[in-house]
């Protein structure tokens, strides 16, 4: 009897991969820290999820569950990241600066990833509060106040950049 690998995928397992990779990195694009890229967070949440769980298809939800970790890891990323930024400021160095990219909707990065997650899962693909807050365990409460919280800052950016335009 032939061992299966711990970091193969069988078929089933690909042809999952394979159904839900599209639709997960979109979420990543939307959910990722600046310099960070989307695809990147698609495939590190697949790894822990199979190296935690050992399969996609013994899951309830796997793409909840996949979304849940590419937020997390987004989130993660960001903490990182300003902790970074501190570290320079108390060392009195130059900061590095983040690249940017240019990207129509670059004013989506300035909500919190829990924020654009939720918009994105609402606004984008459609899903209501209950869904969204099942895939990334969270409250309907804690999804809609985030929904909120991120659409009232994105609205005061988006002022400030009409009437900078119109100065």
């Amino acid at each position: 009897m032939r061992r299966k690998h711990p970091d193969r995928l069988d078929e089933d397992e690909r042809k999952l991969v394979e159904e839900l990779y599209p639709s997960l990195r979109r979420f990543a694009s939307a959910v990722r820290p600046p310099g960070e890229d989307g695809n990147d967070l698609v495939q590190d949440a697949f790894l822990r999820v199979i190296r935690t769980r050992g399969s996609l298809s013994g899951l309830d939800h796997p793409a909840a569950y996949l979304r849940r970790t590419i937020l997390h890891l987004a989130q993660d990323h960001q903490r990182s990241e300003r902790r970074r930024r501190r570290a320079w400021v108390k060392l009195g160095c130059e900061q590095a600066e983040v690249p940017a990219y240019s990207w129509e909707l670059e004013e989506l990065r300035l909500v919190s990833p829990k924020a654009r997650a939720v918009l994105y899962l609402r606004i984008i693909e459609g899903w209501p509060y209950e869904d969204i807050a099942r895939m990334l365990g969270c409250s309907q409460t804690s999804a809609r106040v985030a929904a909120s919280r991120g659409r009232q800052q994105l609205e005061s950016v988006l002022s400030e950049g009409v009437s900078d335009a119109t100065a």
